[in-house]
């Protein structure tokens, strides 16, 4: 996996990166925009230190549910950046 930073056409908020594959640089995810290549560092240094604990919610487990299931012991959370 490899964590590409780039910068984009919007002037207000011109930084942004993606999360690739390491062996065919295939986008897996893309960030939203951040105003300063600082704070997107941040968001990715983030997620970096975060990565190896990071668990996996199955949405269709709980019949489909955003909210999450109330008998988890691991629900899914909001991670601000």
């Amino acid at each position: 996996m490899r964590i590409k930073l780039q910068r984009s056409m919007d002037s207000e908020q011109p930084y942004y990166f993606e999360i690739q594959a390491a062996g065919n640089s295939e986008t897996l995810a893309t960030s939203e925009t951040y105003s300063s290549k600082a704070d997107a560092q941040r968001a990715i240094d983030l997620i970096k230190s975060e990565v190896a604990a990071a668990q996996v919610y199955d949405e269709e487990a709980d019949g489909g549910s955003t909210a999450g299931n109330a008998n988890d012991p691991n629900p899914p959370m909001d991670v601000p950046f």
